[in-house]
C-alpha cells in the first residue's frame, strides 16, 4: 500500500503513545512528566530517523500502519486488563490462543490480497533460511517476545511498559551495522541517542520523583 518497511517498524512503534493515552482515560493511570517528556524525545529521534529511510510514503500506507499502532495499543490494555483479572489469565495461554485464532483470518486476508500464485512461490522457494526464520518468529519472537511483554505489562503500569518498544527501531539499525556490515548516517545516530535519552527520562524522572517524594516524607517526619 506504499509503506517501505524502515518506515513501517518506526511509525507502528507510536503504539507507545496510544498505550499511554489509553492507559489513561481505561486505567485511570497516571501521567508523569517523566513520561511526556521521555515520549517527546524519543518521537523526535524517531522523526529524525524516519526521514532518513529510503522510500517513498503514501497517505493510505501511513494510515494503516498507524492503525496497527493503534491495535497495538489497544492489545496491551487488553492484555494488561486479563492478567489483572480475578483469576488472572495465563499470559502464555493468551499469547497460544490469540496465535491459533488468527491463522484463519490471516490465511482468508492473504489469499485475497496477495491470491493462490504467492502460496505457490513461498511454497517452491522455501528453504533452510525460511524455516529458520518462520521457527524464531514463531517460538522466540512471538511465544518468548509477547509472553514476557505480557507477563511485563501484568506487573507493571502499561504507560511504564509500552515506551520499551521503542528501542526496537535502534536495535534494528544496531543488528544492521554488526551483522550486515550497514553503515549508520550522522542523523540516523543523533535519531537513535534521542530514542534513547527519552527511555532514560521515562525510566529514571519516575525514580527521581519518588526519591524527592521519600526525602520529603522523611523530613516532615512521616
Amino acid at each position: 500500500m506504499g509503506m517501505p518497511a524502515g518506515l513501517a517498524s518506526l511509525i507502528v512503534q507510536s503504539q507507545a503513545f496510544f498505550t499511554l493515552a489509553i492507559a489513561v482515560a481505561v486505567l485511570s493511570e497516571h501521567w508523569r512528566w517523566s513520561h511526556i517528556l521521555g515520549l517527546i524525545l524519543a518521537a523526535c529521534g524517531m522523526a529524525i530517523i524516519g526521514f532518513q529511510q529510503e522510500g517513498s510514503m503514501t497517505t493510505l500506507g501511513f494510515w494503516l500502519t498507524l492503525a496497527a499502532a493503534a491495535s497495538w495499543g489497544i492489545g496491551n490494555i487488553i492484555m494488561r486488563r486479563a492478567t489483572q483479572g480475578v483469576p488472572p489469565y495465563s499470559m502464555l495461554a493468551l499469547v497460544v490462543w490469540a496465535g491459533a485464532i488468527a491463522v484463519l483470518p490471516l490465511m482468508l486476508l492473504s489469499w485475497c490480497i496477495e491470491g493462490p500464485v504467492a502460496w505457490q512461490k513461498a511454497w517452491l522457494s522455501t528453504n533452510w533460511t525460511a524455516v529458520a526464520a518462520v521457527a524464531y518468529l514463531a517460538y522466540f519472537a512471538t511465544l518468548g517476545g509477547f509472553g514476557l511483554w505480557g507477563k511485563l505489562l501484568s506487573r507493571y503500569p502499561a504507560s511504564v511498559v509500552s515506551p520499551f518498544s521503542l528501542l526496537v527501531p535502534v536495535i534494528g539499525m544496531s543488528s544492521s551495522v554488526f551483522f550486515l556490515g550497514e553503515v549508520l548516517s550522522l542523523w540516523q545516530m543523533l535519531g537513535a541517542t534521542l530514542v534513547m535519552a527519552g527511555l532514560v527520562v521515562h525510566v529514571f524522572g519516575e525514580r527521581l520523583d519518588k526519591y524527592k517524594e521519600m526525602r520529603f516524607h522523611e523530613g516532615s517526619g512521616y
